[in-house]
C-alpha cells in the first residue's frame, strides 16, 4: 500500500509540473496574441463582395 502511494504522490508531482509548464505556455501565447496586429493580413470586411457562393 505504502508503494501505491508513493507512486500515486510521484505522479502527481510530475502531473503538477506539467501543468505549470502548460500554464506558462499558455500565458506566453495569450501575450504574443495580445501584442501581435490582429487586423495584419485581413483585409475589411466587404459586403459587396463578400458574398457566400451560389451553388
Amino acid at each position: 500500500m505504502d508503494d501505491l502511494v508513493e507512486q500515486l504522490n510521484q505522479q502527481l508531482a510530475i502531473q503538477t509540473q506539467e501543468i505549470a509548464d502548460l500554464k506558462k505556455q499558455m500565458q506566453f501565447l495569450y501575450q504574443r496574441v495580445e501584442s501581435s496586429d490582429l487586423s495584419e493580413g485581413i483585409a475589411p470586411f466587404d459586403p459587396l463582395t463578400n458574398k457566400p457562393p451560389h451553388y
